[in-house]
């Protein structure tokens, strides 16, 4: 009981300082309205040619200007929700559902661009001997990843990249939604930003467990998230989304789910929002899901903050 309400108590405070951040970070401008969250000075230019060479000395244009909202490596303040459901899993009956709660947080440390970005699961997963009976409704283990970001301008390498650490605080009290250990290690990601049209890219982070309960299995596992995005017309998109591959080195496993779907940035007030509904299939070994869908709700907002 003391070792659950410590790791609830965790959670609480984790969320409490992502909050009071997110407060502090936010200046959305009340009078942007553009589709990706650019400043109204950019948007309105075209209609103010005085406006618009004063803009154009600090902004050579709106497309460098304007970071994109698919991709994962953009500076863009943003609160993404998601939802993982399972109807089948390999190594188990009944349904499973995770809820993840994930603010990105980019911010400038010393004149250098940083994005943080922490997920918080809430799991929902069947006993797998008594799927009928018993089920586990609890918080996983809190990741928490930052990367020092790089401008790559120029060349078939152009894009976006960062490398930084991962950090795993075990705040899954439950056995059967948290892997009871904190974990560290390093983190990278790269995202190709050549062609307007297409991203394409990887997300990756190796862990090893450093501390927690002795009666647990230690951990190292390596996961890397592929990215493919394909933009088409009226902000609609083709991608493979955000499901993360898992390499168990204790248990010499692969966890591979393959997944495309469409998605789709649009206005909610004034606010961008990125939301996609993306199958997968698992084509590990069969220790964990078989098949499942993921909805996204990415709600983005203006600003980030500072360190000088």
């Amino acid at each position: 009981m003391t070792y659950k309400l410590f790791n609830i108590r965790t959670v609480v405070l984790l969320a409490f300082m992502l909050t009071a951040t997110g407060l502090w970070a936010m200046d959305t401008d009340d009078e942007d309205d553009s589709p990706n969250g650019t400043s109204a000075a950019t948007q309105d230019a075209g209609a103010k040619p005085a406006a618009a060479a004063k803009t154009a000395q600090a902004q050579p244009s709106a497309a460098a200007s304007a970071p994109s909202p698919t991709n994962p490596a953009a500076p863009i303040l943003q609160l993404q929700l998601q939802n993982q459901f399972v109807p089948s899993s390999w190594d188990g009956s009944g349904y499973s559902n995770v809820f993840l709660f994930q603010p990105v947080i980019p911010m400038s440390v010393f004149g250098n661009p940083y994005i943080m970005r922490i997920t918080v699961p809430f799991v929902s997963t069947p006993d797998p001997f008594n799927p009928l009976l018993s089920s586990a409704n609890d918080f996983g283990d809190t990741t928490m990843i930052t990367w020092k970001m790089n401008t790559i301008k120029d060349g078939f390498w152009a894009g976006d990249l960062g490398f930084g650490a991962s950090l795993v605080a075990p705040t899954g009290a439950d056995p059967r939604t948290g892997q009871g250990k904190w974990q560290l290690g390093p983190s990278m990601v790269y995202i190709n930003t050549l062609k307007p049209k297409i991203e394409w890219g990887i997300l990756a982070s190796q862990t090893w467990s450093i501390s927690g309960d002795n009666s647990r299995d230690s951990v190292s596992q390596l996961q890397f998230q592929p990215i493919f995005t394909y933009n088409l017309k009226n902000k609609w998109y083709l991608s493979t989304g955000d499901h993360i591959w898992t390499r168990d080195w204790k248990a010499k496993t692969w966890d591979l789910p393959l997944s495309f779907g469409p998605g789709k940035v649009f206005k909610m007030g004034k606010l961008p929002v990125n939301a996609y509904l993306i199958p997968y299939y698992n084509i590990g070994d069969k220790v964990s899901d078989k098949w499942g869908i993921k909805f996204n709700l990415a709600i983005m907002f203006d600003g980030g903050f500072s360190v000088k």
